[in-house]
């Protein structure tokens, strides 16, 4: 019998298999009789069993081979790989034990501020810039002067700075204030012995100054005895008219509200074109304050 010929037992009918599949068990389609599937050498004569064997053989050397070859394409790329995280581990470990680092490029330069300039570019805004100004406010029946003057005045200072003075208050009272393009930033505050460093500084103003502004901070203050107070503050502007004792200016209103310390406070200060601050109305727990200008003059 040929290969993959069957001839059915019930009606000799004659057909070929789609799949070699020996002992295994098939049905005739004339008459559905199921047959079993028989041997390739059952039913071949001595040359067609002599042929069969050879080939067999053949294709068993072949499939040797293809396997013996994609063995060893394994195995060259298993070990390529490990060759390629070997010197990649190295690479790493030379760099950490020579403390090298990759070359980052150079900071931007910021542009520099210079203080005629900054006399000049601030004589007009809500926070004008002097070298002899003075303010005087009135707070209940208590007299304040605020006066101020400019510091780091060295030449090529970037961003100088102003410290204001207020005196005619319970401790002598000093800002200091770093001036940059972008805005003014609070530093420093000190009361008497107390000094404390914002850290990073405070914006309370930016440049340009408009309604309709908002910011945030997150910083905190430290004394020099390293004690520390956190501070969380919500900043936002508007314009808004101020009448106090040295006229009726339409102003820059800058709310400030938060927590400093653990202690919630409201902070609104509003600020006059080429005057500077013209009221001031705080609260910090139970305790408030409201201060208004008198008169300004340098």
């Amino acid at each position: 019998m040929p290969k993959f010929i069957l001839e059915c037992p019930g009606c000799q009918a004659r057909f070929k298999l789609r799949r070699y599949v020996p002992r295994g068990r098939v049905r005739c389609r004339a008459c559905g009789v199921v047959m079993q599937v028989p041997l390739v050498d059952e039913g071949l004569t001595p040359e067609e069993r002599a042929r069969h064997a050879s080939r067999e053989t053949v294709h068993r050397a072949v499939r040797g081979k293809v396997a013996r070859v994609v063995a060893l394409w394994r195995w060259l790329l298993t070990a390529s790989a490990l060759v390629a995280l070997l010197a990649l581990g190295g690479v790493i470990l030379a760099r950490r034990l020579t403390g090298t680092r990759p070359e980052l490029p150079p900071p931007a330069e910021i542009p520099r501020l210079t203080v005629e300039e900054l006399i000049r570019t601030r004589a007009r805004s809500p926070f004008p810039i002097g070298r002899e100004l003075e303010w005087q406010y009135i707070s209940g029946d208590r007299v304040e002067t605020h006066r101020m003057r400019i510091v780091d005045v060295l030449p090529g200072e970037e961003v100088p700075c102003v410290a204001i003075l207020a005196t005619g208050v319970e401790l002598p009272t000093q800002d200091i204030v770093r001036i940059t393009r972008e805005g003014a930033y609070r530093q420093e505050i000190i009361q008497g012995a107390d000094r404390r460093k914002f850290v990073p500084p405070i914006k309370f103003l930016c440049f340009p100054p408009t309604g309709g502004q908002s910011w945030k901070y997150e910083g905190e203050t430290v004394r020099e005895n390293g004690e520390r107070e956190r501070w969380s503050v919500a900043f936002e502007t508007s314009i808004e008219e101020a009448e106090v004792p040295a006229g009726r200016f339409r102003c820059l209103k800058v709310q400030a509200r938060g927590s400093e310390g653990g202690v919630q406070f409201v902070d609104q200060r509003w600020y006059a074109l080429g005057l500077g601050l013209v009221q001031r109305a705080a609260t910090r727990g139970s305790e408030s304050e409201i201060i208004k200008l008198t008169r300004s003059g340098r």
